[in-house]
Order: structure tokens, then sequence, then C-alpha cells
């Protein structure tokens, strides 16, 4: 997975052809979990922003992850915004799955359960879908749902694992 262009200072988490070794800027993203509920390094099963650093010729600005749904279906994609004001939350268990908690409409996500002794449960609904944000690009995106089916006959369900660099 890496940083893929989606528009102007807008990145989307798209597939791509990278190796486990490359650390290179498109491919390196922060957790940000530094809260109260965080007293251990790596933070475990901490809801954390995801953060992923924009380079220009002038600077580096960090951009936050936001789930943004995808009108008439039930996707949502995960977009990189310059700034840190606006964010959804994930969390890592130990084996280094990413999942996310509560779902904001109140609801809960998908079956697919991680348990959490610190948070409760977690849940994992991740897919890989041919999107159309601002271009068409291969994305990872969270399908909503008790029973998540994605609504797009693209997607293809995948597990998103945490690499330490």
């Amino acid at each position: 997975m890496g940083a893929c262009h989606q528009g102007a200072a807008i990145e989307g988490l798209c597939l791509s052809e990278a190796r486990f070794d490359d650390v290179s800027s498109s491919y390196t993203f922060y957790h940000n979990a530094s809260n109260s509920q965080n007293s251990a390094a790596n933070a475990f099963d901490t809801p954390g922003t995801m953060i992923w650093i924009l380079h220009t010729t002038e600077w580096a600005v960090p951009s936050a992850m936001n789930f943004v749904p995808t009108s008439g279906t039930n996707q949502q994609n995960m977009i990189f915004t310059p700034g840190i004001e606006s964010t959804s939350y994930v969390s890592f268990d130990k084996a280094g799955r990413m999942y996310r908690q509560k779902v904001q409409n109140g609801g809960w996500a998908s079956p697919r359960i991680r348990r959490s002794s610190k948070t409760g449960i977690g849940y994992e609904s991740w897919y890989i879908c041919l999107t159309h944000y601002n271009y068409e690009m291969n994305s990872l995106v969270w399908v909503d749902g008790d029973a998540p089916v994605p609504q797009d006959s693209t997607c293809r369900p995948v597990g998103v694992q945490r690499l330490w660099v």
C-alpha cells in the first residue's frame, strides 16, 4: 500500500508494487496514538490517527487520514488531507492488524472481530476496490454494515498489517 495522488494535496491509500523493505515517503505512515489512553510504547489497541507526510519543495506537511463516504454505496475511502484537525481513528492489535472500533453512525462495522482487553471489541472490514475519488485507482476502502458486502463488484477483502521500519 502506498500514498497515491487523488487531487491537489489529497492522497488515497492505494495498492502498489512496493516491497516490504521500501521505506520511501510514499510507503511510510505514522500511527499517532499520543493521548491519555496510551501509556505503552507501540500503542497496541489504542485508537490513533494515521498520518502521511506530504513533502513539497519547501515543507513537510502532516496529512491525516479520514474515512470519506462514497455516495450511493456502503464504502468509505481512506483519504489523506493536509492538517491533523479532522481525522478518523484506527487501532492495531499486538499482531499488527489494523482495525476500527465503533463506526461513526453508531453501528458496528463487521463480523470479523479482533478482541482487545484494553478497548473492548474491534472490527475489520477492509477491501481493495477500483475507486473513483478523483482518479480511478485500486484503493483501500472500509465497507459499512453488520455483515458487510461491498456494493462494488470490484472489491476484494484484505487484511491490513503494520510493519515496522
